[in-house]
């Protein structure tokens, strides 16, 4: 078959071109000879129609091979080696002389350029960047199709001799202005056809009498030639009717030519796209519809249809679905442009590094996709922008808390030491108020720090001093009496609002108690009047399997001594029977037990909601608002005053010449906190010079020095904030005390059991290395001795049939245990410390300021029983700032007890916690395996609220990940409490009154006297730190409560001679009742030489005199008898 024929015979008995009159769709006559369209490829001239088909593709390959050799300007046939292509100069030639060059047919025209045009439009384009005039008056040569005849200006060239000008006329050059000229060139497209329609089954069946006319078929040309003809509806139609009619092999071709054909399109596409990562302003306002209707129709066309998406719907994409058209076309352009970094797959990889902190990641990921390797990651964070975000407006608090990178010690040496760098992270937030009131402008509601009677003793001094008008002072007086009375008040739990505190402590307590109290009825089994559970059958199994081996063989009990069955008569058996005993049972789980409830899982969403039953206060999550950092370490006052004043200028606070902030809210740990005790009454400012000084001697000798003649004026330089404790520090500060305090009666034998067995593994949990751990632990403690301390209670009412509620197990338990030394410290550990605890992480999870302020008020005795000097000083700071707080301050500060980041109701935190979060996303960003620079430092912490809101913009593009950030697991401690309660249960048994722990090592006499000792120093240190009044000369304020006697012997040898001497005075006083014994203890110490004698001997008298103590308080006279 030959060319002529194989062309028809694709549009056989399927075409009906639907030409009438050859008009074009205006109506327009269409010439018989009008020029093919100029987008045909050469591939479709290679089988021709003519009346000698073979001479005229000769000639056509003659003809297109001499135009290999031509300029596209001027028609030159005398090109040099490495003549420029003609798309090089795409924009110039367009702007010189209106010809599109992607338009051109490789049939017509040339695709080189002369040396001479070449020059030409350099200057041109030097013209253009140095914004000058340019001129020429050069014509471009217009070119036809081959002509057969010998008239073809390619085929047969006119030789003509070059005329010599001498110069150009003026009124023949032409110029070119570049002031109105833009960068980008919009080059003419073809004129937009209309929409196809639905008619997608046209039947073209016939042929026109137009086309009838061929002698043996039609050429590729003259199909063409007639397909410029169609209207859009019938090209739609052809186009897919023709579609169907190709084989795989020329699909593939056709894919392939049109594919070929984007490639120059490609590259200015690619050029926008490649800076469009490293552009703020892109990356914040990007969105995947937006950037997909801005890329190639062509390609975008080709990849809807392979998903199967209609042709008109891709504007319109879902964003998640767009988002995954927008990634795979990025890897179409990354296959033309291999070093090509494209938006999204950038913020697929920024997402990939804030998750994992992987360089090893992110350089596989670049290696697969054009999201660019670490590097570039590490560059786009340098380059960004440096100016930290400015403090939000409104009310606002701020906190600030250190944060370190110790790099690796490589050398071993002297003077060798590890490098670390150190920084102080601040971040801002904007308090919820109802009123909306700016109350930080307000200067009479800055805080009134009144914290000692000094203060008052101060502002006398200098009254009179000053010789002020007697109204001042009198002033000055009554505030000192209010003060006096008040501080008072509360030394003595005295204040009104102390019996709501108490109410709300025992509204949570008796729903705990309400909750253990069914649990433990519906585990209770009656047999007449026998009452047990599951864990007396797990007790006594265990008791029983002490005393008895079961042969593994026949299944014989025997004695736990014998070595061969009494039975089978076999060794084997009996050595396996031991062998197993040795393993650890496994505690059985029971249906009927479980965790204490502190939510309730919903059926309908399956999410778990923990404190449900408490009120939450959280009105709408907040905003986190990275400020400038300090690189400092806020361990000395130096450096947390250099803290403060930055956040007293960032904050714009009056004192530093800032606009309308008188004063705000700071939060911080308890190092700072402590530190802030000190500063604020030793950093002043001097009135006359406002020079800043870090003591008062300091300021003292600069007024000797300058202002001699003038009477000593100052003013406090930090007065302008109130500073908060973070309750996430503080509730981890708590829980050490707590578990220090009763490590050795019950949590060393509950973490035992738990397989914490080993020193390492016992010191890990009773210093609360993990606070996570220890909170479960604490649940496991909290719930296993509730349950336990109700089982007598409960099964009493059970045999009387009566109903038992928590208001009668209080009764009962004053009845009936609470004479039992037992029983009575564990109901002081339980119901008033643990549940303390747990109030307070519930009022911190839900925001109820009612709940905290009560949770601090039934803790602060573990700070003053086992002496923690630090949270001594915070919680009395604590107590008295919030006492004389003005009532619109103490609102706002109510309100706003934690916060939410996420919105779950369930979920709040104080700025404490929320910074540390901020802060390990600080470090995901430092360059691993390095020591950041403060430079590096300033960059993340200054550009971390940008880098956080692309991750939110991308994770809302991929929709709802797979771990919910609402989700809240229950915690499943049920295990952990059954096997405790085991070992509980037993060591409360009523008929042992012995105190010692679980372990059976005696405890302290003093340790049931807990609270009312470390009352009793609180009320001392109030009146010596805050009253200044002298200390009580009965209460060692550094002695803590022992919890055994050999802790209390360990105290004494540590103890200087001085302290034992006036132990020992003290207990011969206050303790000893006899007269005889009173005179004959004197009589001894005083013979004794305090500074000759060794201190073991004085040692020695203190221990006998607390024998003496004991004994005679253990004699039973005959009265009572």
């Amino acid at each position: 078959m030959n060319s002529q024929e194989s062309i028809p015979s694709v549009f056989e008995g399927t075409i009906d071109l639907q030409i009438h009159n050859n008009n074009d769709e205006g109506g327009r006559p269409v010439a018989e000879d009008q020029d093919m369209p100029p987008d045909i490829d050469d591939e479709y001239l290679t089988e021709v129609s003519s009346l000698n088909p073979d001479s005229r593709f000769s000639n056509i390959h003659t003809h297109k091979k001499k135009l290999l050799y031509m300029c596209r300007i001027c028609g030159s046939h005398d090109l040099q080696h490495g003549t420029k292509d003609k798309g090089a100069f795409r924009k110039e030639i367009f702007e010189l002389f209106k010809i599109n060059v992607d338009l051109d047919d490789t049939n017509i025209h040339p695709k080189s350029l002369c040396r001479n045009h070449e020059i030409l439009l350099l200057r041109y384009v030097q013209s253009k960047n140095d914004r000058k005039d340019f001129y020429t008056s050069v014509e471009p040569v217009v070119f036809s199709p081959h002509d057969d005849s010998d008239t073809c200006p390619v085929c047969n060239p006119i030789s003509r001799r070059k005329r010599k000008y001498k110069g150009t006329p003026k009124a023949s050059l032409r110029k070119y202005t570049h002031a109105d000229t833009t960068d980008t060139v919009v080059l003419p497209v073809a004129e937009k056809q209309h929409e196809p329609t639905e008619q997608d089954d046209v039947n073209l069946n016939s042929v026109s009498e137009s086309q009838k006319k061929f002698d043996g078929g039609m050429s590729a040309f003259d199909i063409l030639k007639l397909y410029s003809k169609l209207n859009s509806t019938e090209k739609d139609s052809f186009m897919k009717l023709y579609i169907k009619k190709l084989s795989e092999e020329e699909q593939a071709k056709i894919t392939y030519l049109i594919a070929k054909k984007q490639k120059d399109i490609l590259q200015t596409d690619s050029e926008e796209i490649s800076r469009q990562y490293a552009s703020r302003e892109t990356l914040l306002n990007l969105d995947p519809n937006i950037w997909l209707n801005e890329r190639n129709r062509t390609i975008v066309s080709f990849v809807a249809g392979i998903a199967g998406e209609d042709f008109v719907q891709v504007k319109s994409l879902d964003t998640q679905l767009a988002l995954m058209y927008c990634r795979v076309i990025e890897h179409m352009y990354s296959l033309r442009y291999k070093k090509l970094v494209t938006p999204f797959a950038f913020l697929v990889s920024l997402d990939i590094y804030t998750q994992t902190s992987s360089r090893v990641a992110i350089d596989s990921l670049g290696k697969s996709c054009p999201s660019g390797t670490y590097t570039t990651l590490k560059k786009w964070l340098s380059s960004t922008e440096e100016t930290a975000p400015r403090c939000p407006s409104g009310t606002v608090i701020t906190a600030f808390d250190n944060e370190q990178v110790i790099g690796y010690k490589r050398n071993i040496g002297t003077g060798s030491k590890s490098v670390s760098s150190v920084i102080t992270t601040i971040v801002n937030a904007s308090m919820h108020s109802d009123n909306q009131r700016a109350i930080q402008h307000d200067e009479s509601l800055k805080p009134k720090n009144w914290f000692s009677v000094k203060h008052f003793d101060e502002k006398l001094k200098h009254i009179e001093m000053s010789n002020a008008i007697n109204e001042e002072a009198v002033k000055v007086r009554e505030e000192k009496e209010f003060f006096i009375n008040e501080v008072q008040n509360i030394r003595d739990s005295k204040l009104p609002e102390y019996e709501q505190l108490e109410k709300t402590h025992y509204e949570q307590l008796y729903f705990f108690l309400s909750k253990a109290i069914k649990d433990v009825v519906a585990e209770q089994e009656l047999n007449q009047n026998d009452i047990t559970d599951f864990i007396d059958k797990e007790i006594d199994k265990k008791t029983r399997e002490k005393e008895i081996l079961v042969c593994s063989i026949c299944g014989q009990e025997n004695a736990r001594r014998k070595l061969i069955c009494d039975n089978c008569k076999q060794k084997e058996g009996i050595k396996q029977a031991r062998a197993k005993k040795q393993l650890i049972d496994e505690v059985k789980r029971h249906p009927g037990s479980q965790e204490i409830v502190l939510g309730k899982e919903k059926r309908d969403t399956n999410e778990h909601i923990r404190f449900e039953h408490v009120k939450t206060n959280h009105k709408e999550k907040i905003n986190l608002v990275m400020g400038k950092p300090v690189f400092v370490n806020p361990n000395s006052n130096d450096s947390v005053a250099l803290v403060l004043r930055q956040i007293g200028i960032d904050s714009g606070i009056m004192k530093y010449n800032g606009k309308d902030r008188h004063w705000t809210f700071v939060c911080c740990d308890g190092r700072p906190h402590s530190l802030y005790h000190k500063i604020l009454d030793e950093c002043i400012i001097c009135c006359y010079c406002q020079r800043s000084f870090m003591s008062r001697k300091l300021y003292k000798e600069h007024h000797r020095l300058n202002h001699a003649n003038l009477i000593p004026s100052f003013a406090k330089e930090f007065d302008w904030l109130y500073m908060r404790i973070g309750l996430g520090h503080y509730e981890m500060n708590v829980i050490k005390s707590f578990f220090e305090l009763n490590w050795t009666p019950y949590l060393e034998s509950m973490c035992e059991l738990l397989n914490f067995t080993t020193d390492n593994a016992k010191t890990f949990a009773k210093t609360c290395k993990d606070h996570h751990v220890a909170w479960q632990l604490l649940l496991v403690f909290h719930t296993t001795a509730m349950k336990e301390m109700v089982l007598p209670f409960v099964r009493k009412m059970i045999l009387s049939k009566e109903s038992p509620t928590p208001e009668t197990y209080l009764t009962f338990y004053k009845d009936f245990l609470s004479n039992n030394p037992r029983w009575e410290n564990l109901h002081l550990q339980v119901f008033r410390f643990s549940q303390a605890i747990i109030n307070l992480r519930m009022g911190v999870r839900r925001n109820n300021s009612d709940l905290v302020h009560s949770a601090k008020f039934h803790l602060k005795e573990l700070f003053y029983g086992r002496s923690h000097p630090h949270y001594q000083n915070i919680e009395l700071f604590d107590t008295l700032q919030y006492h004389f707080m003005p009532d619109d301050v103490r609102n706002i500060w109510d309100s706003n007890i934690s916060f939410t980041v996420s919105g779950h109701p369930s979920k709040g935190q104080d700025m404490d916690f929320l910074l540390e979060e901020k802060n390990r996303a600080v470090k995901q960003f430092i360059p691993s395996g390095s020591i950041p620079s403060d430079d590096t430092w300033y960059s993340v912490c200054c550009n971390l609220d940008y880098i956080e809101s692309l991750q939110a913009k991308f994770s809302s593009w991929l929709g709802p990940r797979k771990s919910n950030e609402h989700s809240s697991k229950q915690l499943c401690i049920e295990n952990a409490v059954n096997g405790f309660r085991q070992s509980l249960r037993t060591y409360l048994d009523l008929a042992k009154d012995d105190f010692v722990s679980m372990s059976g090592e005696k405890l302290h006499s003093d340790l049931n006297m807990f609270l009312e000792t470390s009352t009793s120093k609180r009320m001392n240190w109030i009146n010596t730190t805050v009253l200044e009044q002298e200390p009580s000369p009965h209460i060692n304020q550094c002695e803590p409560v022992y919890i055994t006697e050999e802790e209390q012997a360990g105290h004494l040898i540590r103890i200087p001679k001085s302290e034992i001497v006036k132990k020992i005075k003290k207990k011969i006083i206050n303790e000893i009742s006899d007269e005889a014994l009173q005179t004959h203890y004197t009589r001894v110490l005083n013979s004794l030489d305090e500074d000759k004698m060794k201190k073991d001997i004085f040692l020695t008298l203190l221990l006998e005199i607390q024998d003496v103590v004991l004994s005679t308080d253990t004699v039973v006279s005959d009265d009572d008898l």
